[in-house]
């Protein structure tokens, strides 16, 4: 009985030996698991949160970037309106649209400005948004803009012979819109391409009403008239000189700052 003790005795010393490795064993691997997950945690938070930091900066410059227009660096500020859009296409004919044309050198217009130091403000931005009279005003009248030019095409229906451009102010013929319309006219006319219309007061058929843009912009505005777009010679003129009309209107304007606001 007593040798059986005393053989058993190494053997048990040795398990419970054994069974303390093992424990030491099992409590390392749980502490390195709890520490693995807690860096795989971590790492999953900062990969979370870093993607929406991400989104946000770009939305914010692209909000910035659409309500500024380029800083003016040679003072002045100008309000571009390409008349009509969206659904609203103004006048057709011969397979042209109004809205699509005036878009097209609207952008022009504001490509030539900016190149020359302008700040430009644009009424629309795209061919696809209608913009109502009353947004047009308000986005020249909320702005910095000092004058308003708004592009338009002409139509008439009783016949295809009528041609030509012309340039609409307010009824009172206010001296700085003659000034601003006369140097953008002349300069258009410069082009040797549509005959001269000349400029106009008021609204056609009744002198003594006024266009809206004319009527509540607060600023010299006029509303030109770039040929008939029912007329197939003007609507080839304004097709291939449509970046001539764009330095046109730009040296115009040019002429209306560098003249007309030296003699105020």
């Amino acid at each position: 009985m007593n040798r059986r003790k005393q053989k058993n005795g190494p053997l048990i010393v040795l398990l419970s030996v054994l069974i303390v490795v093992m424990l030491l064993l099992v409590a390392v691997c749980i502490t390195m698991m709890q520490k693995k997950d807690a860096s795989a945690n971590e790492k999953n938070t900062t990969q979370e949160t870093t993607p929406v930091q991400e989104e946000a900066t770009p939305l914010q410059e692209a909000t910035t970037e659409e309500e500024t227009p380029v800083a003016a660096s040679n003072g002045h500020t100008v309000c571009i309106d390409p008349g009509h859009g969206g659904y609203d296409r103004g006048s057709e004919a011969l397979g042209y649209a109004e809205a699509a044309q005036a878009y097209k050198l609207g952008m022009l217009v504001q490509k030539e400005l900016e190149s020359r130091g302008y700040a430009v403000v644009m009424t629309r931005t795209d061919d696809n948004t209608k913009v109502t009279l009353d947004e047009r005003v308000a986005t020249c009248n909320n702005s910095a803009a000092e004058i308003m030019v708004s592009i338009h095409r002409n139509k008439y229906d009783g016949t295809e012979e009528v041609s030509g451009m012309e340039a609409w102010i307010g009824s009172s013929d206010p001296e700085d819109a003659h000034a601003l319309a006369k140097n953008i006219l002349d300069n258009l006319l410069a082009t040797n391409t549509m005959r001269d219309r000349g400029i106009k007061t008021g609204t056609e058929g009744n002198a003594g009403t006024d266009y809206a843009i004319n009527r509540e912009c607060n600023v010299a505005s006029v509303i030109l008239e770039l040929g008939f777009i029912s007329n197939k010679s003007d609507n080839n003129y304004y097709e291939k000189n449509i970046d001539a009309y764009a330095k046109a209107i730009a040296d115009g304007i040019d002429g209306y700052f560098s003249t007309y606001n030296v003699t105020q």
